[in-house]
């Protein structure tokens, strides 16, 4: 995927999966929000720091948006390996399985296909 590929898909979790609003950078201290500055999406941790949240190629954002499915599921989803790839496939959908190169990425284009309205 090219770097504005990844950034859509980024935004697009941010919206859709984690369920956050877009807002100015001044506002994302009000948590369930973030803000995009460049190429980043921009959002305000449990730290009380602002950093940038890319579930595609960062694992600790990875995280958030994999615990966001945990509840969403009730239970782990079943990304596996196949040679030097990551596997996985929806199990609400009748689809068939995807590939990612990383597992940041197949936990992301697992996201969007859960969260995707049908």
């Amino acid at each position: 995927m090219s770097d504005a590929e990844l950034k859509e898909m980024n935004v697009w979790i941010a919206e859709n999966a984690m369920g956050w609003r877009k807002c100015a950078l001044g506002q994302i201290e009000c948590g369930g929000r973030f803000a995009l500055q460049g190429h980043k999406v921009l959002i305000h941790d449990r730290g009380n720091c602002v950093k940038e949240f890319s579930p595609t190629t960062d694992p600790a954002s990875a995280m958030l948006v994999l615990e966001k499915i945990v509840a969403e599921l009730g239970h782990m989803p079943s990304i596996t390996t196949a040679g030097k790839k990551f596997v996985w496939a929806n199990p609400h959908k009748h689809e068939p399985y995807h590939d990612a190169d990383t597992l940041c990425l197949a936990i992301a284009l697992f996201a969007k296909s859960l969260f995707s309205k049908p």
